[in-house]
């Protein structure tokens, strides 16, 4: 019986290793097949309009709405629209590789926001540092209101509409970091009106130096620096590996050195900034470098992690 143990152990403890070669290999290699189905993204504008449904008018009016968020705010806002998905892929999916392949937004404040025309489905999929403002509540809510355009097929409504609402939301998060600021630094200034000098052999209230008086009254200041444990220490370190070691996968899986991306509008020609692909079912996924294209690597830090919302109209 013991025997017959030791056998399965050591059999399990040899596989083991290929387990963990073919979990690593499919973490590269499947980043790259959605990588695969993602559209290239079309030139000098914010609506890549492959399912051929707006108008050109209506795209140059997307244009400066999405162009005068992206100066206000500094999110840049991509819109996708399809005839149908790829085979046996998610909405989800689809969003978030765009999110990633095109690097929508600086500093993972980006938002994409898919739909599928043929299927009725659409998705907003938002960067990290935009899950905050933009929760999935509020983006299931944006969506919503854009459901009865969509049901009648005003479609430049609906988008226009959207993007309507996701600026309130920003100006509405902005006005309250703003007077957030504002009542700190009130706050801060009254502190220091009220402050009163510290006599001799007294500490200041709320200080982190205690104050002792010796006989012949002199002050003798005693600081308490924390000395830091052994475990912090070590889970510091260990948090640092682990980072480390993200940074190095996420490198691999780009293939390359990431730069970020912004600006893919021309406002000086909004009307004519805008090309359209003839109307069919599919959608070229070809590598071809455009003047609105970042560059050719496989993923990037955008932070689009799966913050958002999908709905059905």
């Amino acid at each position: 019986m013991t025997r017959s143990l030791t056998i399965t152990s050591n059999r399990i403890l040899q596989r083991t290793p290929v387990f963990f070669l073919l979990a690593f290999f499919a973490s590269l290699v499947l980043p790259g097949l959605v990588a695969a189905q993602i559209p290239s993204r079309l030139p000098n504008t914010y609506v890549n309009d492959f399912a051929g449904i707006l108008a050109k008018e209506d795209v140059a009016d997307l244009n400066r709405q999405i162009d005068s968020i992206e100066k206000a705010y500094t999110v840049e806002i991509a819109i996708v629209l399809v005839k149908k998905l790829p085979a046996d892929m998610e909405i989800e999916d689809f969003a978030r590789g765009v999110g990633r392949e095109w690097h929508i937004g600086t500093d993972r404040k980006g938002l994409v926001y898919v739909a599928s025309i043929s299927q009725k489905k659409q998705r907003m999929e938002v960067a990290a540092n935009l899950e905050g403002i933009l929760t999935d509540i509020i983006t299931h809510e944006i969506m919503d209101h854009s459901k009865p355009f969509m049901k009648r097929m005003d479609y430049a409504g609906a988008f226009r509409n959207m993007v309507a609402e996701i600026d309130t939301r920003l100006k509405t998060a902005q006005a309250g970091t703003d007077q957030q600021s504002t009542g700190t630094d009130e706050q801060r200034m009254q502190a220091g009106t009220d402050e009163q000098p510290v006599q001799a052999g007294q500490a200041q209230r709320g200080s982190a130096v205690p104050v002792q008086t010796t006989e012949e009254g002199h002050s003798t200041f005693y600081r308490f620096i924390p000395t830091p444990s052994i475990f912090t220490v070590l889970v510091i370190f260990l948090m640092f590996m682990i980072a480390l070691v993200v940074r190095i996968i996420r490198s691999v899986r780009r293939n390359g050195v990431f730069s970020g991306s912004s600006g893919y509008y021309n406002n000086s020609d909004p009307g004519l900034s805008f090309s359209s692909p003839a109307n069919s079912d599919s959608f070229s996924t070809s590598d071809s470098s455009d003047a609105g294209s970042s560059d050719s690597s496989s993923s990037s830090d955008s932070g689009f992690d799966g913050g958002g919302s999908s709905s059905d109209w």
